[in-house]
């Protein structure tokens, strides 16, 4: 097929989806990267453009690519219908790794209302990030018809102030359960729409197979039918109004355990209250800085420490309570501003219900 038919069937699958117009403005978008351990969408609108983007991946597959890659044991449409979501819940996951490769296995994630974002490997080496409809700028047939048209398009998917860009280079030579998917400079993610305006994004590890990448990704679920987040305390009676804004979890021995989140609420000032509930290790301490910004307590029978931090320029004060071992878990509660309501120590003190570490006493309900 030469190049000027490959270029109108481009156009002709762009053409079938309405183009919205862009969310973002590219240039003033920034690559978020992979923060921390801290965080981390795709059928065309019609049965014809389904047709014709089958006959492009076809057209533009990579040489030495014979037939389906692994993974597309499903029916194309297994995922077509799948609506994506304006909202997660941050009680399970939306998404879920199906297939990995042997020895490989979830190790950890975090929920927010907009993205999912899950790791894999001993070593963290997969990361899987799945973005709610309306996050990301473009549509598939619009990334089709831009590589027709030998430009580079540039998904942007923007949570808040900050956005990821994924450069888009190519068409990868075997579709995702059924759906066009896209490899971005270097190979470096994998992405497509897992449903009507929703995008995910696969990091493979650098030295995997194309076909393997591809696997894991058609293997993906969807739907928020796993086990829940288990959060080893509980905050009870804390004022009407506040929320889990994100978590952070580790799979730990067969359960998801809440190990950092922040809450969200009506307080006054700037407090957006975060905990962390590891469990306790031998070298679990505490920071104490020099000068009186920090004061060693007992509160509710527990050794902790206190820490009072200037507002440096442009930011506010920070409390942070530090429990090393309060009941075989490492405790830390941070607030921000003068007048947070309640603050680290009142959170600690009154509202904080610590429940151990078997996992058969926690809870999936943080706020009780």
């Amino acid at each position: 097929m030469d190049e000027t038919r490959v270029r109108g069937l481009l156009e002709l699958a762009a053409a079938a989806t309405e183009e919205p117009p862009s969310r973002v403005d590219v240039e003033l978008s920034r690559s978020r990267g992979r923060r921390k351990l801290w965080w981390r969408r795709a059928s065309l609108a019609g049965a014809s453009a389904a047709a014709v983007v089958a006959v492009v991946v076809a057209a533009v597959a990579v040489p030495g690519s014979h037939g389906a890659a692994p993974g597309r044991g499903r029916a194309p449409e297994a995922h077509a219908q799948v609506i994506a979501p304006r909202q997660f819940s941050l009680v399970s996951p939306y998404a879920a790794f199906g297939w990995l490769p042997p020895g490989d296995s979830l190790d950890g994630g975090t929920l927010s209302p907009t993205s999912v974002y899950l790791t894999a490997g001993p070593h963290t080496a997969w990361a899987l990030t799945v973005y709610t409809a309306g996050v990301c700028n473009l549509t598939s047939a619009q990334v089709l018809r831009q590589l027709g048209r030998d430009q580079r398009p540039q998904l942007v998917c923007s949570e808040s102030a900050s956005g990821t860009v994924y450069p888009v280079t190519s068409v990868a030579a075997a579709q995702v359960d059924g759906h066009a998917a896209f490899w971005t400079a270097r190979h470096l993610y994998l992405i497509w729409q897992y449903g009507r305006s929703g995008w995910a994004a696969l990091q493979p590890p650098r030295s995997v197979a194309a076909r393997t990448a591809i696997k894991v990704a058609s293997e993906v679920s969807h739907g928020a039918a796993g086990p829940p987040v288990e959060y080893p305390a509980q905050l009870v009676n804390m004022p009407a109004g506040w929320t889990v804004a994100y978590v952070h979890f580790a799979a730990d021995s067969g359960v998801l355990r809440a190990s950092q989140y922040q809450l969200t609420g009506t307080g006054t000032g700037a407090d957006s209250p975060m905990m962390t509930t590891d469990p306790a290790t031998p070298g679990s301490s505490c920071y104490y800085y020099p000068g009186g910004r920090s004061t060693r307590q007992t509160i509710n029978g527990y050794r902790v420490t206190v820490n009072h931090l200037p507002a440096p320029k442009g930011s506010v004060p920070t409390q942070q309570v530090c429990a090393p071992n309060a009941d075989g878990l490492f405790v830390f509660v941070s607030t921000y501003g003068r007048h947070a309501s309640p603050n680290a120590i009142s959170i600690f003190r009154r509202h904080m219900r610590l429940l151990g570490t078997n996992p058969a006493g926690w809870t999936s309900k943080p706020l009780g």
